[in-house]
């Protein structure tokens, strides 16, 4: 493998788990915002009941029932894991970002990079399934191959822009060779001659 083709995979890699840790970590804020939502209604229920007085059965029984469902979204959530996985996404991701740098510090790849990359790859295999792993590097690789048009388009209009800026610099001090002069002198030109 060459050194930009290591480097690609790497990038591929981070940025999938870095958009899967994003996903959980969504997925994670729903469920606590599921459950703080459902307990506030619960909470509010019953200090409605207190305060009016009200003994009804239907409403003690929407209080458990949401109280239920409020325990349940929590032992879901547990159940899943989710801010443990993110954090390991996190760990990974880090890590593969210092072997990035490492091999762009690199003048060549070494046995070391490689090992490292190795043991990367081993990382994202075991915390990524085949269907993650599918699915979030397809993502990724379209991302990586966007971001790079984009700083290829950059690229090249700072390159027009220097050239012009370089250009008005050498007209201004008449110090290029590329620039055509013309003759200053008005008294050789007759406008009249050039036409007959």
């Amino acid at each position: 493998m060459s050194k930009s083709e290591i480097e690609q995979s790497l990038r591929i890699r981070r940025d999938s788990c870095q958009v899967l840790r994003e996903k959980l970590k969504r997925e994670n804020d729903n469920y606590g915002l599921a459950v703080i939502l459902i307990s506030t209604l619960s909470a509010s229920m019953e200090t409605t009941k207190l305060s009016l007085e009200i003994d009804s059965k239907y409403l003690d029984l929407s209080t458990i029932f949401l109280a239920s469902a409020c325990s349940l979204i929590i032992s879901y959530q547990r159940y899943k894991d989710l801010q443990s996985r993110c954090e390991n996404l996190v760990k990974i991701a880090e890590n593969l970002t210092s072997v990035l740098k490492e091999l762009r510090d690199s003048p060549t790849i070494t046995t070391e990079i490689i090992q490292l990359y190795n043991q990367s790859c081993a990382q994202v295999e075991n915390i990524l399934s085949p269907y993650d792993r599918k699915k979030y590097f397809a993502e990724s690789e379209t991302s990586i191959v966007k971001v790079t048009t984009d700083e290829l388009k950059f690229k090249k209009k700072l390159a027009t822009v220097h050239e012009k800026h370089e250009l008005k610099k050498d007209i201004e001090t008449g110090d290029s060779t590329g620039i055509v002069l013309y003759d200053s002198n008005p008294n050789k030109d007759d406008d009249n001659e050039s036409i007959l």
